[in-house]
C-alpha cells in the first residue's frame, strides 16, 4: 500500500514539475524623438482622468493620447521649459514645477497654461524633489518637498 502511494506521489510530482509555466507577457514600446518626444530625458510622468499620459522633460511638457504627442513649450504658453515634476490633481488640472526654485509653478486648465506662483531666485537654491496639490474650501494648497543645496559661484 505504501509503495503504491509513493509511486502515485512520484507520478504526480513528475507530471506537475514538467508542466511548462510562463509568466504573462506585457507589451512594451519605447518612445523616441522619432515618435514625437522632444527629448529622451523624461523627469516625471503622470496620467490624467481621460487616460492621456503627460511627461515632464528638459524641453517642456509632452502629452501622449495613445497615438500622437503634443509638446508644450514657451511658444505655446508654457512659462518654464525645464520641468521636473508633474501632478494631475483631483479636479483634473495638470500642475508642473520647474527643475529648481528659479522658475514658476504653472497649471494647465482648459488648454491654457497659467502661472500660479514664482519661486524667488536666491544665491541658495532648492531642488524641488516632490509636490502635491490638495484642495481646501475649493482653493488649491501646494505641498512642496525640496532638497536644499548651496550653489558656489
Amino acid at each position: 500500500m505504501i509503495s503504491i502511494l509513493k509511486k502515485t506521489f512520484l507520478f504526480f510530482l513528475v507530471v506537475f514539475l514538467s508542466i511548462n509555466i510562463e509568466a504573462q507577457q506585457f507589451f512594451i514600446k519605447n518612445y523616441t524623438l522619432e515618435d514625437g518626444l522632444p527629448t529622451r530625458m523624461v523627469n516625471d510622468a503622470c496620467q490624467d482622468t481621460e487616460g492621456n499620459m503627460w511627461f515632464a522633460t528638459y524641453f517642456g511638457i509632452s502629452k501622449y493620447d495613445g497615438f500622437n504627442f503634443i509638446n508644450y513649450n514657451k511658444s505655446n504658453g508654457l512659462v518654464d521649459v525645464l520641468c521636473r515634476k508633474l501632478r494631475c490633481d483631483e479636479k483634473g488640472v495638470l500642475w508642473t514645477v520647474p527643475y529648481n526654485t528659479g522658475g514658476s509653478l504653472v497649471y494647465l486648465k482648459n488648454d491654457k497654461w497659467t502661472k500660479y506662483i514664482d519661486f524667488p531666485k536666491k544665491k541658495r537654491d532648492y531642488d524641488i524633489t516632490s509636490f502635491d496639490v490638495i484642495y481646501k474650501n475649493n482653493k488649491p494648497i501646494i505641498c512642496i518637498g525640496s532638497l536644499w543645496w548651496n550653489r558656489y559661484i
